[in-house]
């Protein structure tokens, strides 16, 4: 069976919406989606790539939570 990694850590819901809409999104070098795609990301560091044609983009960062629920 799979296991639930995030079971203890925090989530944060976001939308990551490339310039160029209709992008492959990656996090964490699995395949996300196409931009805009929303997902539920484990506080912590993060990979974040997209690709449309021959345009590519990568961003690494920290999701963190800054506003209370």
């Amino acid at each position: 069976p799979e296991v639930d990694a995030l079971s203890n850590r925090e989530t944060i819901e976001l939308t990551i919406e490339t310039e160029v809409a209709g992008a492959e999104v990656w996090v964490d070098f699995e395949r996300a989606g196409v931009s805009p795609v929303k997902l539920v990301l484990g506080t912590g560091s993060h990979v974040i790539a997209a690709a449309a044609g021959t345009r590519r983009g990568v961003l690494t960062g920290t999701v963190v939570r800054t506003q209370p629920i």
